[in-house]
């Protein structure tokens, strides 16, 4: 009988001994994880966004401003972007002392307002080194998300699989179609061949940043402390989050990959210095610090690392999300998925998890291109909010939806369509409104 229950807790030890040997093995210290600087913002790799009637801070330094091939005013560090900018992107040119300093592909005119807007996390993508199915299914899982059209995307880290040159070139062509902006931080996979993630910076800039979009703050965090697949801030790091998380902001997020908050452990639930009383915490160094700070901010944490969970936890004030992965990995049956959330007023109104075979959208144009069908599959179990671009020929007519709502529209005959799709198939029919001479 004794022999039966101490074999019982053989496999359970074995883990803990190999668990802790991989802790010692891959033991690092923190990586070098650039801070952008507000005079370095905004840039190609951490860009702006702002609606048409909108505000764009600039250098206190600029003389003067140009948006595209526009020159603008500034105003006390301030320029307005006139009502007419048509959305998309353009490069911001600053004159310094006399030179003019441009920075290709940092500003982003968006079709949606600020005050009601939808944005996508994804996380755990793991490109791999070499092409194929693989890799064009996360393309794919993009291309809808494109399709979806929400104002920007964040991803919040382990986008390759060990960090190599080659999965940062196919993980930017999987991201390549995206109309709208993309915001990174690195995972602990970016630093397995990359310590220092050097190259990470080299492909994808900074991994501490702060942007606004309206009066929503979002933080870019990474914490890598070693060993990898646990995470820790040092003290500067900390320093840097209580003051940027500070800033004033009808809502915050936090974007960070390991989870620092969860009712979960997933199997690292077994290891006993993660449970923090009643939940666990994926974070060894800095644990009550950051923590102090989330709860005192009320922020929203997004995070990702255990691929197949998909969690809300709520403590003392602050939130926690966890996102699966953007991947079959880790035994995960389900198809690849991301979280959806719609932001109205300083306030979430929608957060769902929306599985890539679940939904789809399409769109037919007719011969001249002057009109189009948009059809929609929605299996979800849930409406999903939408603003869909379509491209149509330049009309000197406005045109209408029988569905949704026009959002936004150019004199080039780009159209963005604001509609909750609802379960179930659905069709829009986005045609030129009927002005005939008399």
């Amino acid at each position: 009988m004794k022999l039966i229950r101490l074999t019982s807790y053989v496999p359970l030890t074995i883990f803990i001994i190999v668990l802790v040997m991989i802790m010692w093995l891959t033991y690092l210290p923190f990586p070098n994880i650039i801070r952008l600087t507000d005079s370095d913002y905004p840039n190609q790799d951490v860009p702006t966004m702002v609606t048409p009637g909108g505000n764009l801070a600039v250098s206190m330094n600029a003389e003067k401003v140009w948006i595209g091939e526009r020159e603008l005013e500034i105003e006390e560090e301030i320029i307005r972007i006139p009502q007419d900018f048509p959305p998309g992107w353009y490069d911001l040119t600053l004159q310094l002392d006399g030179a003019n300093i441009t920075r290709y592909d940092s500003v982003y005119v968006t079709p949606t307002s600020s005050q009601d807007f939808t944005f996508v996390q994804l996380t755990d993508i793991h490109t791999p080194c070499y092409g194929g199915q693989d890799v064009e299914e996360r393309r794919g899982v993009l291309d809808l998300i494109n399709d979806i059209g929400p104002a920007f995307v964040v991803d919040t880290g382990d986008m390759t699989d060990y960090g190599l040159e080659q999965q940062y070139i196919w993980y930017k062509w999987i991201t390549s179609g995206l109309e709208m902006p993309i915001y990174r931080i690195p995972g602990n996979m970016e630093t397995y061949s990359d310590p220092n993630l050097e190259r990470y910076a080299k492909h994808l800039g900074p991994g501490n940043y702060y942007f606004y979009f309206g009066e929503t703050l979002f933080v870019a965090g990474a914490a890598l402390h070693s060993p990898r697949s646990w995470g820790g801030f040092d003290d500067a790091q900390i320093k840097w989050l209580d003051t940027t998380l500070s800033k004033e902001a009808d809502l915050k997020f936090l974007l960070h990959h390991i989870p620092i908050v969860s009712d979960e452990g997933r199997d690292y639930k077994y290891v006993p210095w993660g449970w923090k009383g009643d939940h666990f915490s994926q974070i060894e160094q800095g644990y009550e610090q950051i923590v102090n700070i989330l709860t005192r901010e009320k922020v929203m944490t997004l995070s990702g690392h255990w691929h197949g969970y998909s969690h809300e936890s709520e403590y003392e004030g602050a939130t926690f999300y966890n996102t699966p992965s953007v991947t079959r990995m880790s035994g995960i049956k389900e198809g690849p998925r991301f979280r959806l959330f719609r932001i109205q007023n300083g306030t979430i109104t929608y957060d769902n998890v929306v599985e890539y075979e679940k939904l789809a959208i399409t769109r037919e144009y007719n011969t001249d291109n002057t009109q189009v069908t948009i059809r929609i599959r929605n299996e979800e179990g849930f409406p999903v909010p939408l603003n869909i671009h379509v491209e149509l020929s330049p009309s000197v007519f406005p045109h209408k939806t029988d569905l949704g709502e026009i959002v936004a529209s150019t004199a080039s005959g780009d159209i963005w369509v604001k509609y909750s799709a609802p379960i179930g198939e659905s069709e829009i029919q986005v045609t030129p409104t009927n002005m005939s001479k008399t």
